[in-house]
């Protein structure tokens, strides 16, 4: 984090920085760094497909659309 007075200045002293670091190694660790970060994502998004499923089908979820249902009546 950087003081707004001084962000611009300290982003772009970054970003020069990066830039001269080699290509090749960069995209190597991106690449590392989202298959890690990926595998995790999809871990949660499969047990969250799995809660909302059980919660589609509840007699609560059942419940609340058919009181929506007569309220829009």
């Amino acid at each position: 984090m950087f003081p707004e007075i001084s962000f611009q200045k300290e982003t772009m002293r970054k970003v020069e920085r990066m830039a001269k670091l080699p290509v090749e190694g960069m995209r190597a660790s991106r690449s590392s760094i989202r298959k890690q970060n990926q595998s995790e994502l999809h871990a949660v998004n499969s047990a969250e497909c799995k809660l909302l499923v059980q919660r589609w089908q509840s007699k609560e979820c059942l419940e609340a659309l058919l009181q929506f249902g007569q309220r829009k009546k």
